[in-house]
């Protein structure tokens, strides 16, 4: 359930993002309010590392990939980051390219992905939110995650 009092807590998290001093201090502002501003069951955020996406940190109802990496071509944070496009992903087990190996084993049924991008267009990672129910994500999270990974972007500096 997306928090009430969202609107303004999201214009708090995007202010703290533009002055942020750090990535870390970034990272850990998504940490801490990103699930209640995404009516999210888990986040995480994904920084580029070459041809690696690395899950640096999650706040999740279980766990999931916090501190682990992955080829770029064969995650889907590092698809939404080579296309340059949020992927909303409606269903794992019915999406196409999705690697179910690493996701059953999970609560993930349902994403949305917002790659962050730095105003020259460069991806220097994602931010993800996940489902337990296939469907789930609220009509709002993608922009909300889009907003989010904008500003995130402007912290984390690339590593490629």
């Amino acid at each position: 359930m997306v928090d009430p009092a969202a609107p303004a807590l999201l214009q708090s998290v995007l202010t703290g993002l533009a002055s942020t001093p750090s990535a870390d201090a970034a990272i850990d502002l998504l940490r801490q309010h990103g699930r209640a501003l995404l009516g999210a069951d888990g986040i995480a955020v994904v920084r580029r590392d070459g041809d690696l996406t690395t899950y640096v940190a999650e706040d999740a109802i279980g766990p999931l990939w916090n501190g682990g990496s992955f080829p770029i071509s064969s995650c889907v944070a590092g698809t939404a980051i080579l296309a340059r496009e949020t992927l909303v992903i409606e269903d794992i087990t019915t999406a196409p390219g999705i690697p179910l190996n690493l996701y059953l084993a999970t609560f993930v049924k349902s994403m949305v992905v917002a790659p962050a991008m730095t105003p020259s267009g460069e991806a220097v990672g994602a931010l993800c939110a996940y489902w337990r129910m296939p469907g789930e994500a609220p009509a709002a999270a993608r922009a909300t995650a889009e907003a989010l990974a904008e500003r995130l972007a402007g912290a984390m500096r690339p590593t490629t």
